[in-house]
């Protein structure tokens, strides 16, 4: 068999590939870690009329993060523009409009059309910045289930928008009418 100096030592050739073989089985995981699906909380949102379905997995806020329990991330804060932007202006950050007495699930500004590869929405962002929403008092609590409807009611007085400093990542991965990402299960 031939041999192969290595660093001054001679190693065999069907050495160097079973050490070789061994590294990458370590340093993919496979040897200690299982292969498969992971099962994570399915939250509902509405974007444009048409009910959406994300997970959520990682957020800037600490008190956010063991609520929901979930990763917090302090870095996603890194993300926020040095001034507030206005519905319209591009960032890679989107809104999220979260109602805070939860009279119903958040609203999201975009969502990827269709969902999965296909995708060619170029607003869309799995980064969200936090909009509170509080329905002013003695006004008729409804479902707003678009941007436009939360925007409107704020231009009516009927709800108070706040723009929070916190950022989250909700992947969506399913919509009504735009399908859900190939793998999902």
């Amino acid at each position: 068999m031939p041999t192969r100096p290595f660093r001054g030592l001679p190693l065999s050739l069907p050495a160097l590939r079973l050490g070789a073989a061994l590294t990458a089985l370590a340093l993919t995981g496979c040897a200690q870690w299982p292969t498969g699906y992971a099962a994570l909380p399915l939250q509902q949102a509405w974007f444009e009329g048409q009910r959406v379905q994300y997970i959520s997995t990682d957020v800037n806020d600490a008190a956010m993060a063991q609520a929901l329990g979930i990763n917090h991330a302090p870095r996603l804060g890194d993300a926020l523009p040095d001034e507030p932007r206005r519905p319209g202006q591009r960032s890679v950050l989107e809104r999220v409009y979260k109602f805070v007495d939860k009279q119903q699930a958040s609203v999201f500004a975009s969502v990827p059309r269709p969902v999965g590869p296909a995708s060619k929405d170029s607003s869309y962002s799995p980064l969200w910045r936090i909009v509170e929403v509080r329905w002013r008092d003695g006004r008729t609590v409804r479902l707003l289930d678009s941007e436009e409807a939360v925007l409107v009611a704020e231009e009516r007085g009927e709800v108070s928008l706040t723009m929070t400093p916190i950022i989250i990542n909700c992947p969506v991965l399913r919509t009504e009418r735009g399908g859900a990402l190939p793998a999902l299960r």
